[in-house]
């Protein structure tokens, strides 16, 4: 195994465009790689909470954590960047791309009351979107999939999931959670997967949000999530000291086989991880940091 890192002090996302890998370290700080080895400052002043990235268009959007009412974009892979037409409200919360029709979600994730945002035009614009729910939102993800198969899920502060067939469109709620969902919902090979907050150890995983199959995790720890990349389905643990994940190719085996990860996270702390990407045949990890000077992790397993 071995691991790079992109300099920072800390990561909050990772995005991936058509060429390249785009990260957000310390809140101000864009850097962007065609590698993961070579990394590149962009100039970037305001202050960035959430990016996501169209992998066919190479369009990266990032919605911002200050007082700030616009949506930054990029259509040139991170390289420069503009304002998104339309007064987003939704400060300080997430923003999710389904790259497959260009459609955009921008939402808040401090109060419970903000409606969210919906793009049409690949970021460019913004309009107003009901999503109803009764508690902050933690995140908000899609099947990648175009025309009358799209569909969105989103995981609240709660057991309710919120749910949209028609591509961000128009929400409902889904079949609810028999627990309450930690800060991450992740979609990844016909599946999508959400933890459980706090002491509960376990991970639930659907096809649409109608049924939920639900399932141990690897380890009895405060997690953070369990994402897809490059085949396999990665969970990764809070507050691990010396580096560790775990993987495994089916998540919904009737006994799944988990394989143990001493990712060599720097021998350092860290409080957790926030992203996990695979660009250009490497996982990428964005890390929460602890004592560490790294702030994405890259993995070759």
């Amino acid at each position: 195994d071995t691991a790079d890192s992109a300099a920072g002090s800390s990561s909050r996302k990772i995005a991936v465009g058509s060429t390249h890998i785009v990260i957000i370290a310390g809140n101000t700080n864009v850097l962007r790689s065609s590698d993961g080895v070579t990394w590149s400052a962009v100039g970037y002043s305001a202050s960035a909470h959430s990016i996501d990235g169209n992998t066919n268009t190479g369009t990266i959007a990032i919605n911002q954590s200050t007082s700030a009412t616009v949506v930054r974009r990029s259509t040139d892979n991170g390289a420069t960047w503009g304002n998104a037409t339309g007064t987003i409200a939704q400060i300080g919360g997430g923003i999710r791309c389904n790259p497959a029709t260009g459609v955009w979600i921008v939402w808040d994730g401090t109060t419970s009351t903000a409606a969210a945002m919906r793009s049409t035009d690949d970021a460019a614009t913004f309009s107003a979107v009901t999503i109803s729910h009764a508690s902050v939102i933690r995140n908000i993800v899609n099947n990648e999939a175009s025309g009358g198969t799209a569909i969105w899920l989103g995981a609240i502060n709660g057991t309710t999931i919120l749910k949209s067939t028609d591509d961000g469109a128009t929400w409902s709620t889904g079949t609810a959670l028999s627990w309450t969902a930690g800060s991450n919902i992740s979609y990844g090979n016909g599946y999508f997967v959400v933890c459980a907050t706090s002491t509960t150890y376990q991970y639930a995983y659907s096809t649409d949000g109608t049924s939920w199959t639900y399932k141990p995790l690897p380890l009895q720890v405060t997690n953070i999530g369990i994402w897809y990349a490059d085949g396999y389905w990665w969970y990764v643990p809070a507050g691990a000291s010396g580096g560790g994940l775990a993987r495994t190719a089916d998540i919904t085996a009737s006994v799944v086989a988990w394989e143990m990860i001493p990712a060599g996270i720097g021998g350092g702390a860290y409080s957790g991880a926030n992203q996990l990407r695979a660009f250009n045949g490497s996982v990428y990890v964005g890390l929460v940091n602890g004592s560490l000077s790294q702030t994405a992790l890259k993995l070759t397993v």
